[in-house]
């Protein structure tokens, strides 16, 4: 009798963590996305997502974020997500960056979601360069660059388009490069326009690229 007895808690105390999981699964989830598929060398990546538990938001959250090229390690921050449960990053693909797939690694706790986009070269190259990094209500944003193919281009239409958090419209402006391939633009923040981060888009000829700066 006391044999069977510790064989039936033996056998309970085996089966009992499946038991535990079958009844209660783990149910957070992170979602992962890139605002393209196809990047080109010198762009900016941004990364975005939500955690979740049980479908509902987790506010206020450490998601460490890992990219990985093909050879290995290339970026790793951390971020904590908003009341929403939303997260975001940006970082740069240097112009000597190796071409091929990268892997978006997100994780929180024991959680891990993934996302792949591509790097590709690109013969014709259209750089963003801003006076500064953050920004606050009111102050002045200056928006300069570079276009060339293997030399620069001069005298090449350049449209320049800013977009607030909420993908409203901010600044649009048509410019064109000068003898050396280099343009310039700029604006003036409004004093009540929304904090967050805002998307520049600058375009010519088929040639795009998109930087991100931040309004605190």
């Amino acid at each position: 009798m006391k044999k069977a007895i510790a064989l039936l808690t033996f056998i309970a105390i085996f089966l009992l963590p499946s038991i535990i999981l079958a009844i209660k699964p783990y149910d957070y989830f992170i979602e992962v996305n890139t605002d393209t598929s196809v990047y080109s060398l010198g762009h900016s990546v941004k990364i975005v997502g939500i955690l979740t538990n049980h479908r509902d938001p987790v506010p206020n959250h450490i998601i460490g974020v890992q990219i990985n090229t093909p050879v290995g390690i290339f970026y790793v921050n951390q971020v904590k997500t908003d009341s929403n449960g939303y997260f975001e990053d940006t970082f740069k693909l240097k112009a000597n960056s190796l071409p091929g797939f990268y892997t978006v690694y997100v994780t929180s706790g024991n959680i891990i979601a993934e996302k792949t986009f591509q790097v590709v070269p690109n013969s014709k190259k259209l750089t963003i360069d801003l006076n500064k990094e953050k920004y606050s209500q009111g102050d002045p944003v200056a928006i300069a660059g570079t276009l060339y193919k293997q030399e620069p281009l001069q005298n090449k239409p350049i449209a320049v388009q800013v977009i607030n958090p909420n993908y409203g419209p901010v600044f649009i402006d048509q410019t064109e490069t000068d003898q050396n391939g280099n343009y310039h633009s700029g604006f003036i923040l409004p004093q009540n326009c929304p904090t967050g981060i805002y998307k520049i888009f600058v375009a010519s000829g088929g040639i795009y690229s998109t930087e991100y700066f931040m309004i605190e």
